[in-house]
Order: C-alpha cells, then sequence, then structure tokens
C-alpha cells in the first residue's frame, strides 16, 4: 500500500478492570448478556464481591430502536451510526483491514516509545484501545462512546466511558497521544473539538485521526450511476443533519488552526472490492467490502429517513444497487483514508 502522501446517566463511566487470569470475553454458552445490567452486576459482584469499579445507570442501555436497527441511548439521536450487531461486524472487520492497510502499526504518529496517558474517541468495540493497551501495557488507555458496546474483560491498563466528544472535556490529566477513527459524522464544531483535543495533549504530544471519504470514486473520479446518486443524496442528508460525514480532507486546516504542527495528512487508496492485482491490496478489498456491504445501511438508514424523507423500504432497494455497482470488480472502486496527525509544541504560548 503506497500513501499518497441531571439524570443519572450524565457522565456515567463503564469501566471494569479485570485480573489478567479473567477470559477476555463471554461466550454465548455462558448464558451472559453484557448489555443486561442485571447480568454483568451479577459477574461483577462475583468476581470482586461487589468492589468493582463498575457504574454504569440503566438508562444507557435503554437503547433506541428505529427501523429495525439498535441506536445509542446516552444523548439519543446525535449519532446516526447504529451499535449492533451488524454495525459492529462492520467495526471488526474494519480493524482487521487497517491492520493490514498500516502493516500491523496502530498509529502514524511518531509518538514516545514509554506513552502513559493514551485516550481514543469514538472507541466503539474497543478493538483499537485494546490493541493498544496490549501494545504498550505501561501507558494508560481510555476509550470513550457514546455506547457500551465493548467488552468486559480487557487488559488491566484500559478502561471505557460512555461519553460524548461534543461536550466539555473534563480530564484533568494530559495525553501523549489522542486518537479517533471515523468520527466523521459525530461532530457538528470541528473547530471546537480540535481546540480540547489541543488543550488535552501534552507539550510534544501527538493527536492522530483516521477518517474516511464519505465518497467512493474509480481512478478517474467517477462513480456508476447509482453510487453518485447516493453519495450526494448522503452527503446532502448529512449537511441537513448539522454533522457532515464528508470532511476528512478538512482535518488538517482544523489541526493546523487549533495550534498543532507538524502536521501530515497521508491518504490510503482501499480498494471497494477484490479486484485489485496485487494479493495483499486484493485482501485489503475483500475485508473492506465486506465492511461496506455490512456498514453502507448504517450510514445512510437514518439520515435519509430522518432528513430526506425517504422510507427504510426506499433506502433498502437504491443500497441493493449500489452494493451491486461497489462489488463489481469490474468498476474498480476504492474508497480514501486520511491518517491527519499532528504535534503539539513542545512550548505553549
Amino acid at each position: 500500500m503506497n500513501p499518497e502522501h441531571s439524570d443519572s446517566d450524565s457522565g456515567s463511566i463503564f469501566t471494569v478492570k479485570t485480573n489478567t487470569t479473567a477470559p477476555t470475553e463471554w461466550t454465548s454458552e455462558e448464558g451472559i448478556d453484557p448489555h443486561d445490567e442485571s447480568d454483568v452486576m451479577s459477574v461483577l459482584e462475583s468476581l470482586y464481591g461487589g468492589d468493582s469499579t463498575y457504574s454504569l445507570s440503566s438508562s444507557v442501555l435503554n437503547y433506541h430502536f428505529e427501523n429495525g436497527r439498535r441506536y445509542h441511548a446516552y444523548h439519543e439521536g446525535k449519532y446516526i451510526m447504529p451499535n449492533d450487531d451488524q454495525e459492529q461486524n462492520k467495526l471488526m472487520l474494519m480493524h482487521l483491514c487497517y491492520a493490514l492497510v498500516f502493516d500491523g502499526r496502530l498509529h502514524l504518529s511518531p509518538i514516545s516509545t514509554n506513552p502513559q496517558n493514551v485516550l481514543d474517541i469514538g472507541t466503539g468495540r474497543g478493538d483499537w484501545a485494546i490493541d493498544f493497551a496490549e501494545a504498550y501495557p505501561s501507558a494508560r488507555v481510555i476509550g470513550t462512546d457514546l455506547s457500551p458496546i465493548q467488552p468486559l474483560w480487557v487488559p488491566p491498563n484500559c478502561t471505557f466511558e460512555i461519553d460524548d466528544a461534543e461536550d466539555e472535556w473534563l480530564y484533568t490529566q494530559q495525553f501523549d497521544l489522542i486518537h479517533t477513527r471515523t468520527i466523521c459524522g459525530a461532530i457538528r464544531d470541528w473547530p471546537r473539538f480540535h481546540r480540547q483535543a489541543f488543550d488535552h495533549v501534552k507539550p510534544g504530544g501527538w493527536f492522530e485521526m483516521q477518517e474516511n471519504d464519505a465518497w467512493f470514486q474509480r481512478d478517474d473520479g467517477s462513480c456508476p450511476e447509482w453510487t453518485q446518486m447516493f453519495l450526494e443524496k448522503l452527503d446532502e442528508a448529512s449537511i441537513l443533519s448539522g454533522r457532515r460525514l464528508n470532511v476528512a480532507r478538512d482535518q488538517k486546516q482544523y489541526m493546523i488552526d487549533a495550534g498543532f504542527i507538524n502536521v501530515h495528512d497521508v491518504i490510503f487508496r482501499l480498494p471497494l472490492s477484490p479486484w485489485h492485482s496485487d494479493p495483499r491490496m486484493k485482501e485489503i478489498g475483500r475485508l473492506r467490502g465486506l465492511a461496506m456491504n455490512e456498514g453502507v445501511e448504517g450510514y445512510s438508514l437514518a439520515l435519509y429517513t430522518r432528513f430526506l424523507g425517504w422510507s427504510p423500504n426506499e433506502v433498502r432497494i437504491l443500497l441493493a444497487k449500489v452494493r451491486s455497482e461497489f462489488n463489481d470488480v469490474r468498476n474498480q472502486m476504492y474508497i480514501a483514508v486520511h491518517v491527519v496527525y499532528g504535534q503539539k509544541p513542545e512550548e505553549v504560548a
């Protein structure tokens, strides 16, 4: 891959610190529902005698269901992506894909070899935060999200918090690295978001964003008929929502404006199907294509129905045509991923 260069849930925290002998995840055979608060509490009490650091309001688990998909309950309606199994499958596939794209690296930022505090905003399933905590056992890693969909059994130096990245950041510590992945579409005021990131990175530390363009294309910049229509309507709907999706390419300037230096925007073009002749790129295309097949409805269903007045059936009919176009290897379509990273100056005026 060659880069182109005062409800009780307010401030709720989902943190579970386990010992290293605990299982890494629950299995369905154990009959445990990680989203059932009574199940969670019973297991934690059996493990820790009631001394767990677990704290989670039941209202955070009272998910919203819409058009057959499940969405977050905390600050309901702010984010257009679902949090159900289908969406989590997409996130898992994207994590595997990025591992290939970045040659196993979790970040491109040249962070110190001994980071102490790391923040992962919009952590989703927590894959990146968990992998980082395992790779840097001396670091304390915090993952934040609107949904408590992360596993309970995690490295002892990794915790998860239910939080809204658009709220005021109340951390008392500064971070060696702040990381995001695919949070475009979640932020209304990007300059404020970048200012908060700047304020909470320690001098000399790094802020890194791994974000997709919300656009598919071929080498000549074009895309097939139904895909073109889909993307134009998706952009229109996300603008109406106040949180535009297709803003990955804008993040470099936002980062510079916030005061970061040594800012880079490294762009990777990922195939959306296994059309590439190079075996590694073919595998990347297979994984990214699977993820897009799982995720394209999540990106569009809420936006189209809430802001454009489409029915769920109309959306799904269009998506069937769009999938047929990007799955067709003859179209040789790809999506661009921007890895934007910058450093806070050692001396800040």
